[in-house]
Parts: C-alpha cells; sequence; structure tokens
C-alpha cells in the first residue's frame, strides 16, 4: 500500500534536507512515521509546505521519498484564487507517487482544499483520510472569549487586528466545510470533533483515531514526582495567541500570588508582551502586558522560548501543576504530554478535553472564563500532596493505555486498508 502524506510542517528530520532551521513542530507524526515505516507491506512518502522557491524541490531522505509544494501563499487569509501554484503542485504530486491513500493531516490552510481539489480531478477523493486537528469552523466562535470588543478591534503598528484572524479563520472554514463532506474518511479522537464533523457533514465516515505522543515522553525513567518538583510553580506550554487563553490565566495568577507569594509561572515559546526588532507589539501582547501590569503579576512570569521535546519533558516534571487554560481546543498534545509523565493537569473544559480529562480522577477541569476556579484548583493541588499524586498516577495509566503505539499504528493501518478498498470501487 502507498500512502502520501500531506504535513502542515516540515517534519524535524526533514529540515535539514531543505536547509531550513529544526522545528520544535509536528514530533507525534514522526513518532508514527518511523513506526508505519517498519510495516513492510506500507511504503510512505510525505508532502511539505516550503515557502522559498529556491528550497523547493523532491528527493529522497533514509529510504522516504519527500516532496515540496508551493506554500508562499498558504494562510487561512487566501482565496481559492491564490492556490493555483499549490493546485498544480499537488497534482503533480499525486501523478508522480500515484497512491492508494492520501493522509491529509489538517484542515486548517488552503493546502488542504488544493489537495481535495486535486484528488477529486483525479477521482481520487474517496482515498482521503482526513486527519482532523484545530476545526477553524468552529475555533473562530472562540477566538476571542474574554477579550474586551477594543482589543479584538485594536489595530497593531502593521494594521492588522484580531478580527482579522477571526475573519481568516471564518473563510477558511468554508474550505474546512468542503473538505470534510467530500473525503472518503475523517479521523479523529475526541467527542468533539465527532460532533463537529458530524455538524459540517451528517453523512461523514467518522472513525476514531489516537495519537503517538513524541519519543521522550515515552522513558519511564522521567515521571513526575511530587517529592521532585518544584513547589508552587506552574507550566504553560504556550501564550503567543488568544486562543491559548492567557488573558484568563492572568487574573488566576493574580488570585494565586495572595496565597503563595512564592509563586512562578513558565512558560513556553516567545513572549508576545515583548517588543520586537522594530520596538512594537501585537495588539494581543499589548493587553497581556497591560493587564500583567495592572494585576501586578508580571515580575513571576518567565517566557523560555521554543523549546525542544526533551527541554518541554523537563518543564513538566519539574512543575507543581501544569495548567491549559485554552478557550479551545481539540485535544492538547501538551496536556496529552503532560498526563503521560504524571505531572498534575488543570484545564479549561473546552473542545474535546473533556475525552482527556476525567474530572477528578486523571485532572482538574475548569470553566474556561472563570479564572476564580482555575486559581482555586490549583491551590488544591499546591495544598494536598495526596491530590496530586493520585490525579498523576490515574492520569499515566490512562495516558499509556490511550496513546500506546502498537495499539495507534494498528487503528491507523485499519483506517489505510479500508480507505484504499473504498478507492479502488
Amino acid at each position: 500500500m502507498r500512502v502520501l502524506w500531506v504535513c502542515n510542517v516540515v517534519l524535524p528530520e526533514f529540515c535539514e534536507a531543505f536547509r531550513i532551521r529544526r522545528t520544535v513542530f509536528g514530533g507525534w507524526m514522526e513518532g508514527l512515521l518511523s513506526r508505519i515505516r517498519a510495516q513492510q507491506d506500507c511504503e510512505i512518502a510525505l508532502a511539505f509546505p516550503i515557502r522559498d522557491a529556491e528550497r523547493r524541490h523532491d528527493g529522497i531522505k533514509d529510504g522516504v521519498r519527500y516532496y515540496a509544494f508551493d506554500a508562499s501563499r498558504d494562510s487561512q487569509s487566501q482565496e481559492d484564487a491564490d492556490c493555483a501554484a499549490m493546485l498544480a503542485d499537488f497534482h503533480r504530486i499525486l501523478r508522480a507517487f500515484m497512491p492508494d491513500v492520501v493522509h491529509l493531516w489538517g484542515t486548517e490552510y488552503p493546502h488542504a482544499w488544493a489537495v481535495m481539489e486535486a484528488c477529486c480531478t483525479l477521482g481520487m477523493e474517496r482515498r482521503v483520510v482526513c486527519h482532523l486537528q484545530g476545526l477553524l469552523s468552529f475555533y473562530h466562535m472562540h477566538f476571542a472569549m474574554g477579550l474586551p470588543e477594543s482589543v479584538v478591534m485594536a489595530e497593531d503598528a502593521y494594521g492588522h487586528r484580531i478580527a482579522d484572524d477571526i475573519q481568516a479563520f471564518r473563510r477558511q472554514s468554508e474550505r474546512e466545510k468542503a473538505i470534510i463532506r467530500r473525503a472518503g474518511f475523517v479521523a479523529g479522537r475526541t467527542f468533539w470533533d465527532e460532533t463537529c464533523a458530524r455538524v459540517l457533514s451528517p453523512d461523514v465516515a467518522y472513525r476514531f483515531c489516537e495519537e503517538i505522543l513524541r519519543e521522550p515522553f515515552y522513558d519511564d525513567r522521567h515521571r513526575w514526582q511530587v517529592r521532585t518538583c518544584r513547589r508552587h510553580t506552574i507550566f504553560l506550554s504556550q501564550a503567543g495567541y488568544p486562543i491559548k487563553g492567557f488573558h484568563l490565566v492572568l487574573p488566576a495568577i493574580a488570585l494565586l500570588r495572595h496565597s503563595y507569594p512564592d509563586l512562578l509561572v513558565y512558560i513556553g515559546g516567545g513572549n508576545p508582551m515583548q517588543e520586537n526588532k522594530e520596538g512594537n507589539r501585537s495588539s494581543y501582547g499589548e493587553y497581556l502586558k497591560e493587564q500583567a501590569e495592572q494585576l501586578d503579576v508580571g515580575d513571576c512570569l518567565h517566557f523560555l522560548g521554543p523549546l525542544s521535546a526533551e527541554e518541554m519533558r523537563e518543564q513538566y516534571l519539574r512543575a507543581h501543576v501544569f495548567v491549559s487554560g485554552s478557550t479551545i481546543e481539540n485535544s492538547s498534545n501538551s496536556v496529552a504530554e503532560a498526563m503521560m509523565l504524571g505531572t498534575p493537569v488543570v484545564s479549561s473544559l473546552v473542545g474535546g478535553m473533556a475525552t482527556l480529562i476525567t474530572h477528578g480522577e486523571t485532572g482538574l477541569l475548569y470553566q474556561a472564563d472563570a479564572p476564580y476556579m482555575l486559581a482555586a484548583y490549583v491551590r488544591q493541588i499546591f495544598a494536598s500532596d495526596a491530590l496530586a499524586q493520585r490525579l498523576s498516577g490515574q492520569a499515566q495509566l490512562v495516558m499509556r493505555e490511550r496513546h500506546e503505539p502498537d495499539a495507534v499504528v494498528q487503528q491507523v493501518l485499519r483506517i489505510y486498508e479500508e480507505a484504499g478498498r473504498e478507492g479502488s470501487r
């Protein structure tokens, strides 16, 4: 069986081939790729988005064939007419590889629409497995939760507004609906994404399929223990844009400071409150900065920059609590990684998080726009080592079963076999 993966990022092991900086994204796809490659009857080829024409090329690395498609205009704000170059690339790639199955990773970008258009033209649409990640058709409804209208409409130094991001999500959601309605199969992993898929396409052929986490999180030598964590520390994986809900977490941090003056908060990724080289910041970063100053919490916030899987693991293990404050998520990979290690998790109850976490057993869930409840649940974990250790142990048991690599590979292969049969009719 020949399977073409259409990826929305260049997987880390292929970055060197395109002379680009090694990314910290896509590790969950890389883990699955290594295991499926071990299957003798399954040949995988990969298509990657490359913006620069001089870097765009096809090749073979370690026995895996890869292709590049034109991603110079691959953003949610582009019109369908702007996808012509991508459409031509996918016609070329599909004809060159002639896959039995096309595995489309995500629906968030116009290239997903271009893939589906090319597959329909070549009569391959029933061979497409659309792997749900975020669903913009629903994300845009929750993008600005808790933000004042004045902030949503404010222009930054470049004339960009949060409202523009929401509009871009709405625009791509029309393409997303067409993709899901035309795909042979849709693969997801939460009750939320199944519900959304059936809203967009009532007759969708939905198949449940888990994901493999990044390799460092399966190492049993690294497991969270309350006796070795840094007391009264919180870790968040990122805070760069409104969906991650950092503006709703900041008031909870202020509440916790009253009880725990030694509180420290570590955040992965860049600091949106920091000015860029030109002395500017986004309107969202401006709002966060004002909030942090008003709440007097800036001194306990520590932004760590982009983190590798191993560096992320170290932060999870050091933290007393991992917090996910998103306004919407399907299934957060960061939450899954934290739970796999046993770090106690407090998460907003949004999207598919109720599939990942059983409240009071494997983590604690709170209303996303109720920071006082976030503070209350973090306080419970800080105050009770028994609760922290119980949540930790239960989460590890559940996540080891849910993300067991061999079981995930078998789920994926069954979907491929079904799509291959359907496509050959």
